[in-house]
């Protein structure tokens, strides 16, 4: 059977038709878009179900002069059947003829089991395309907003730093009892310093997550240098779940 017109696979009509194509076979002296609206308001076609459109955009030179946006339309089989019916001439009857015994094959093959795998594993190996393409669309998104989001991290934790001691009283447990609740909870840990003092750190896992900053800092009055334990507004959050979403409040 010789191809009048293409016939082509479609995912939303199953088998499709290009309008436009169907109206130049068909030698119509209208325009086409005249035509296929004509056409399609006097004969009732429903949009999605019987045809769908989808903007052709057309190129022209180097400097973008001639850039054309064309409004083409697919059709079912069913719909480039009765329009070349309307149409009512020779070349109209011809590929109306041709339509149904392109249609009455396709249905033979429906009854053919290896053809149906064929088209299953067809359908998804489609499918597994598309989402292989989401997937590195997702991906190569990923690698551009993360630096974003880490300088952003950066920012606020570098910025609206609070002592353990302002903490604890914001929260409402004080002081003393938010380095015994950290310290019972092996957040933070005593290093013990030149002078025999225990100096409060945070562990490595926490200020790897950002949560906290030991910052060494010198004396003012002596020039002795010590460090000390900041929270970020993120650590700030985390101590705020432990203590009061968590339910252990108690333990303070």
């Amino acid at each position: 059977m010789n191809e009048m017109v293409k016939i082509s696979d479609d995912e939303y009509l199953e088998k499709s038709v290009d309008a436009r194509e169907l109206w130049q076979y068909l030698e119509s002296k209208r325009e086409f878009s005249t035509w296929i609206k004509d056409r399609i308001e006097k004969y009732g076609f429903i949009l999605n179900h019987d045809y769908y459109r989808f903007d052709n955009f057309v190129k022209g030179d180097e400097k973008g002069y001639g850039n054309i946006k064309k409004t083409e339309y697919k059709i079912n089989l069913s719909m480039a059947k009765e329009l070349a019916l309307i149409e009512n001439n020779i070349k109209g009857r011809m590929i109306r003829k041709y339509f149904i015994e392109v249609e009455e094959k396709f249905q033979e093959l429906l009854k053919d089991p290896e053809y149906l795998l064929s088209i299953a594993l067809q359908k998804s190996n489609e499918i597994i395309k598309r989402y292989q393409k989401k997937v590195e669309e997702y991906t190569e998104n990923l690698r551009i907003v993360k630096p974003k989001a880490d300088k952003f991290d950066d920012y606020m934790n570098a910025s609206g730093l609070k002592s353990l001691g302002v903490v604890g009283r914001e929260l409402g447990i004080g002081r003393n009892n938010i380095f015994k609740f950290l310290k019972e909870r092996g957040i933070i840990f005593y290093d013990m310093g030149s002078d025999g003092k225990g100096i409060p750190c945070a562990k490595q896992e926490y200020l790897n997550r950002k949560l906290f900053v030991n910052k060494a800092l010198m004396t003012k009055k002596d020039n002795i240098a010590y460090t000390k334990i900041f929270v970020t507004p993120k650590g700030e959050s985390f101590i705020y779940d432990l203590i009061y979403q968590q339910g252990e409040i108690n333990a303070c």
